[in-house]
């Protein structure tokens, strides 16, 4: 009778777990089947369209393993994501093209199979550690190996790569002297070209829908502290999303181990970086086959001393045929007449409005007012959007939106359309769309 207390107490004092990732090992992801071309997914039980992560291991472009994943799974399935762990065959049997090709593979893999796992296929993010996250930079940036396999660079979200000297690999040969050329040049050449063509710094562009970059290294580390720093440089002035962070207290392994872990630096901006990619990219509801999202440049900017927003958040909308078949789309008189934005502020008296009427002769449609947006395609109006700034109102107005204190602003747009007298028009898309809310801080 004394141990029924105690073991009451042992009970109740027991951690209450999450529950443990359903894993699939052992996924091959190209054909034919080989051990270094395979992945692991973990997912909750229940997950249903969850952002997916895909994992690269580190190990030098020679070793390494996608089992060596620590306390990630349970902590990004925690978080409600579907955590994918993939291998990559090694140097000297492949080249890092083939690897590179490899991390490509297993991405295509992701999207066709991750509704099957309860994922996202429009939510995809990379992340790797040492050359994982080389491999991870170069995927996301030179657009040619997920183009290989059918799939545009659009579909990446976010970009994480860990503690990696390498993003510029002629600079590092440089900077790094007789030991870093007889290191490095072994594994991405001795000719400056495919040096160049290794390097994720050479591919950045813009234009190229390269994702937004979280780029971790170890604080004291002084070659990929530089080549952070420059690779970042490099990337917002492509304008590029890109943020560095300086892990204090941790080496070349204990910044992966750590990762994952609620009281880890790194971790704490990995989470913030995932969440404000994934409030960017949501999309609004699909509507007779089409939808359309609404995406911005960052999600918070600062009024300045005199009293002006400092600057605009650039806003972009993006309409895709989520449909089996074409769909004519109608774009007459687009800015004026389809589009209407409206902005919601907390406080109300956060903004302030005003509405400029056009006095404007209506020119006779052409064919090229009635395109068609195949199936899987997308497309987005050339005009320039952006809070604070005028907003079309579909009525043959303008709405001028002026941030007067701070605040938080939600953003969203819709898409009108109805059938018009022009034989041009016929069997197009009828309806309203609207689009996800973007919610936009500002601060002093």
């Amino acid at each position: 009778m004394r141990i029924l207390p105690s073991l009451l107490v042992l009970v109740l004092a027991a951690p209450i777990l999450a529950d443990e990732p359903k894993v699939h090992r052992g996924i091959p992801y190209a054909e034919p089947k080989n051990e270094r071309q395979m992945l692991d997914v973990y997912a909750a039980p229940n997950a249903k369209d969850q952002p997916v992560v895909l994992w690269i291991h580190g190990g030098g472009w020679r070793a390494g393993d996608r089992s060596s994943v620590q306390k990630k799974p349970q902590a990004f399935v925690d978080k409600g994501y579907v955590f994918v762990a993939t291998n990559h065959r090694f140097f000297p049997t492949v080249t890092v093209k083939e690897m590179t090709g490899d991390i490509a593979k297993a991405i295509r893999w992701v999207h066709e199979h991750a509704k099957e796992h309860g994922g996202d296929p429009k939510s995809i993010f990379v992340m790797g550690h040492s050359s994982g996250a080389h491999l991870a930079a170069l995927v996301c940036t030179d657009d040619r190996y997920l183009k290989a396999e059918g799939l545009p660079l659009s579909i990446i979200k976010g970009c994480v790569p860990v503690d990696v000297s390498v993003y510029d690999i002629p600079k590092r040969l440089k900077d790094g002297g007789a030991v870093a050329t007889a290191t490095f040049s072994k594994t991405f050449g001795e000719k400056d070209d495919s040096q160049k063509d290794y390097s994720p710094v050479a591919h950045v562009a813009k234009g190229k829908n390269i994702p937004p970059f979280l780029i971790l290294h170890v604080a004291d580390r002084p070659e990929t502290k530089v080549q952070s720093n420059w690779f970042a440089d490099r990337l917002k002035n492509a304008g590029i999303s890109a943020k560095v962070v300086a892990a204090e207290g941790t080496n070349h392994g204990t910044i992966n181990a750590n990762l994952g872990k609620s009281d880890d630096r790194p971790t704490q901006e990995m989470w913030e970086f995932l969440g404000t990619a994934l409030k960017k990219e949501q999309a609004g509801p699909v509507v007779n086959g089409l939808q359309l999202t609404l995406s911005a440049d960052k999600m918070e900017t600062v009024i300045s001393k005199d009293g002006k927003t400092e600057k605009a958040v650039a806003l972009k909308l993006t309409f895709t045929n989520v449909s089996d078949k074409a769909i004519k789309f109608n774009a007459y008189d687009f800015s004026w007449s389809r589009i209407k934005g409206d902005v919601k502020a907390t406080p109300a008296d956060a903004v302030r409005m005003q509405r400029l009427a056009a006095d404007r002769k209506l020119a006779p449609p052409v064919a090229g007012d009635f395109f068609e947006i195949k199936p899987g395609q997308s497309w987005s109006p050339g005009s320039r959007l952006a809070f604070p700034g005028s907003f079309p109102e579909n009525v043959g107005a303008k709405v001028v939106y002026e941030v007067v204190r701070p605040g938080e602003f939600r953003v969203r747009f819709r898409y009108s359309s109805a059938k018009i007298d022009s034989p041009l028009a016929d069997d197009i898309w009828t309806g309203e769309v609207v689009s996800n809310e973007v919610v936009i801080t500002v601060k002093k």
